[in-house]
């Protein structure tokens, strides 16, 4: 595959192209880097390239030094079934491939990051929750987005999932409902929210943030949504709570609810991707933070 994209770089870019090197694969995508004149370069796949776009709009509408968000060079066509993209490789390393001393040193960095990220306001705009290619959210408000599970790049057998797999529907009905009942502690505001600001897409080099990567999940609504996801996923070593502003109203409600958010959905797709090791992950998580949380807003 790496010789396929070498040939492909070399007739699409018309120029040479050296080490074409795989480093990587996401749910949707995979990604490579290679060098040409001298610069570092990531040239990704995906099936579908409205990830690309979202990530065009994002470096067109929200780059700045506070926020570096790489600049997509080129993208295209690359074969029946998969489309590119190439952009300019940040320098560093993923915040994810850091030592725990060093994700602790660098972590108020990465939080000032996300404030810049939540500057970002939407006064103009109809739309809530998830946004198109052009920068609209695609529901009518951000409790319905928080409501809709269903994912348009999954298509998900709902039936399938629910009776053929390890799926477990009380523990999913459970999540539901208490989520549901949270959705009335949740503001109705219009920020942006980066939707996947996980390990992974945090760019590290020398104690500085240098790249914030994949806004395909990126949309308008409620900042702390963002702060859900870093508790769900980050280590218990990082304590997120700590960097809540205490003022804000309702925290513990609102990230519960948005922590069964992003664990249902955790569910799903394990459970569509017949994986059980993270199903389970998914399950401890939401158990973890459940128990905690409601402990917090005792």
């Amino acid at each position: 595959m790496n010789q396929k994209i070498l040939n492909f770089l070399q007739v699409e870019l018309r120029r040479p192209v050296q080490q074409a090197r795989f480093i990587g694969k996401g749910l949707f995508s995979e990604a490579y880097t290679f060098e040409m004149e001298d610069q570092a370069y990531i040239f990704r796949l995906n099936a579908d390239d409205r990830d690309f776009k979202k990530d065009v709009y994002a470096y067109q509408h929200w780059y700045s030094p506070y926020l570096p968000i790489p600049e997509i060079i080129k993208m295209g066509q690359f074969d029946k079934t998969h489309f590119f993209a190439i952009s300019r490789q940040c320098p560093g390393v993923t915040f994810n491939q850091l030592t725990l001393l060093q994700k602790k040193e660098v972590f108020p960095h990465l939080l000032q990051t996300l404030d810049y990220i939540h500057q970002v306001q939407f006064s103009d705009h109809v739309g809530k929750g998830i946004l198109d290619t052009q920068g609209q959210g695609i529901f009518s408000s951000w409790k319905e987005s928080i409501l809709s599970l269903k994912n348009p790049k999954i298509p998900y057998d709902w039936d399938y999932l629910i009776h053929q797999t390890f799926l477990d529907k009380s523990l999913f009905d459970h999540c539901q409902t208490q989520m549901q009942a949270l959705l009335q502690f949740c503001p109705e505001e219009k920020y942006l929210v980066h939707g996947d600001f996980g390990f992974d897409n945090i760019i590290i080099d020398q104690g500085k943030v240098t790249g914030v990567l994949d806004w395909a999940e990126s949309r308008i609504g409620d900042p702390l949504y963002d702060t859900a996801w870093l508790c769900f996923w980050a280590e218990d070593e990082l304590d997120v709570l700590h960097s809540l502003n205490a003022s804000q109203k309702n925290i513990p409600q609102r990230l519960l609810c948005y922590v069964l958010h992003i664990g249902l959905n955790g569910m799903l797709i394990a459970a569509h991707l017949k994986d059980k090791t993270q199903y389970k992950d998914v399950v401890n998580r939401i158990q973890k933070w459940e128990t905690r949380l409601k402990q917090l807003a005792e």
